[in-house]
């Protein structure tokens, strides 16, 4: 449980999790207080890092943290990260929720997700629920995506970006995505097709998406995944700067929409 620390100008990551073999980790980072919230600022590689391999297990909460001007460092494997969470092998990510944050001026993703192998993101003991809440947050001014959730090999991604939808925005649960370098929202599924059905299926609701400097929300599907990603109720606006409010690619054998041939639903959103 971290709580009103400061946390800045590291030499490496701000703040880093490690289940590497086994084993259930329970993470807090700030909580429901805001005055209980973290600054965790100007680290190299990421401000925060979550990576899970072997058949380890995290629950993660990240809520009223001030996440700003992560550096891109030696680290290959990252780029200046607000917040990154990486699963591998047969690890699970159970309900992790980043909650009411401020996540600006990073030199990468201000939130990326990297799914392989066979790991999984989902609810615990519920592979068809979110996994991954993220919501009230306040992503701008990253060099890179706003959010970026990519997955690879034969990982499964539940997650919810907002809510699940009601009328118009919702500026209390729903993310303002503004100004980032790159795209609002990046999915990115690629990999083999799962038993469970869809590879990678996200909810994207009640948000306003504005100014970024490609997309407002960009989907690429490659190789024989099956991906599903709904967009309900949200404000996504170029303000002269976005190429499109809404991309959509599919490549090779991959699939947009969920299992049976039903589409994705795109529903009261101002575009």
């Amino acid at each position: 449980l971290l709580l009103r620390n400061t946390i800045s100008g590291g030499q490496e990551f701000g703040v880093q999790v490690l289940g590497l073999r086994t084993g259930d980790l329970k993470i807090n980072i700030g909580d429901s207080d805001p005055l209980n919230g973290n600054t965790i600022t100007g680290n190299r590689d990421a401000n925060i890092d979550v990576d899970l391999a072997g058949s380890s297990t995290a629950d993660v909460v990240i809520q009223n943290n001030q996440i700003t001007n992560a550096v891109n460092g030696p680290n290959v494997d990252f780029n200046g990260e607000g917040i990154i969470f990486r699963t591998t092998d047969t690890s699970r990510l159970f309900n992790a929720q980043v909650i009411d944050n401020t996540i600006t001026g990073n030199a990468g993703d201000g939130l990326r997700v990297l799914a392989n192998s066979a790991s999984q993101i989902h609810a615990t003991g519920d592979p068809t629920s979110p996994g991954l809440l993220v919501t009230g947050n306040l992503i701008n001014q990253n060099l890179g995506d706003g959010i970026q959730i990519e997955r690879e090999d034969n990982a499964i991604v539940r997650s919810i970006i907002g809510t699940t939808g009601g009328v118009g925005v919702d500026p209390d649960f729903g993310n303002t995505i503004t100004a980032n370098g790159q795209n609002g929202i990046n999915v990115i599924s690629g990999g083999a097709a799962t038993l469970a059905g869809l590879s990678t299926d996200i909810t994207v609701g009640q948000n306003t998406i504005s100014g970024n400097a490609a997309n407002g929300v960009n989907v690429t599907t490659n190789d024989d995944s099956q991906t599903s990603v709904d967009l309900i109720s949200n404000v996504i606006q170029g303000l002269g700067a976005q190429i499109n409010g809404v991309s959509v690619t599919t490549n090779s054998a991959s699939r947009f929409g969920k299992a049976g041939g039903v589409a994705s639903l795109f529903d009261g959103n101002i575009i």
